[in-house]
């Protein structure tokens, strides 16, 4: 704590010489009265005994406390206050290993729904492409149908017209 204290303090002195040594502008009339008081004219206060630094340490470890359990700074817990850690008993285990069967499970069949699916999807798209060709050769057979009529008719307007 009295190190974040020493870089605060270092930081506002490096501040306060840096502000002195920038180049004031003039002040009007009604800012000239109401000046602030120099950082130099501050009173410092000096806490010897550091109350204040006691203080809010206190607060930041009763915080601490209340967040983590952790014990005091004043000495070892007292025998009472020590809790032991749970540890996992052979039916938590039993448990565990269940659940984590089920979630295999789970897994695997959606694996198998995956590759099923996987499967009707490549059945359905060569049969679309089945259905695609047979479409095409039907279009081309109906093109050719087509132009043999125009061609039948332009035969037999010729032999008309003779």
């Amino acid at each position: 704590m009295s190190k974040l204290y020493d870089q605060l303090k270092n930081a506002a002195f490096s501040r306060k010489d840096a502000l002195e040594k920038k180049e004031r502008k003039p002040l009007r009339a009604k800012a000239q009265e109401k000046a602030p008081q120099p950082l130099a004219e501050q009173r410092v206060i000096d806490d010897e005994q550091g109350a204040w630094r006691n203080e809010i340490a206190g607060k930041l470890q009763a915080f601490d406390q209340q967040l983590e359990g952790a014990p005091s700074r004043d000495g070892p817990p007292a025998l009472g206050t020590i809790q032991i850690p749970e540890f996992d008993t052979a039916e938590d285990f039993r448990d565990r290993r269940a659940t984590m069967a089920t979630l295999a499970e789970a897994a695997r069949k959606r694996v198998e729904a995956e590759s099923n699916a996987l499967d009707r999807a490549r059945d359905r798209e060569k049969a679309e492409r089945a259905l695609h060709a047979q479409s095409e050769a039907l279009l081309q057979a109906d093109l050719a149908a087509a132009k043999a009529a125009r061609e039948r008719e332009k035969v037999e307007r010729h032999a008309l017209d003779k």
